[in-house]
């Protein structure tokens, strides 16, 4: 529990951030193998039409995993 949380009190970020339908998926096989970019370049592909925290939030996270990659840091930027 989370210290200075009313116990019962429902979380109120926990469910935007929780992925659903095809991003399930996608959030699965990126455990599995976090540095694939073909992974990351998809799962960005299907979340074009999310809110830009969500985008924000999954370029921060491929980053992370692959802070080298042109393709990630060119799509950031919006040259692709």
């Amino acid at each position: 529990m989370l210290l200075g949380a009313a116990e019962g009190a429902p979380d109120a970020g926990a469910d935007a951030m929780e992925p659903e339908g095809e991003a399930v998926v996608y959030e699965e096989e990126l455990l599995q193998n976090p540095y694939s970019m073909k992974l990351w370049i998809r799962y960005l592909q299907i979340k074009a039409e999310a809110p830009f925290g969500q985008r924000k939030l999954l370029f921060e996270r491929a980053l992370k995993a692959l802070p080298g990659s042109y393709k990630l840091w060119c799509a950031l930027a919006g040259c692709l």
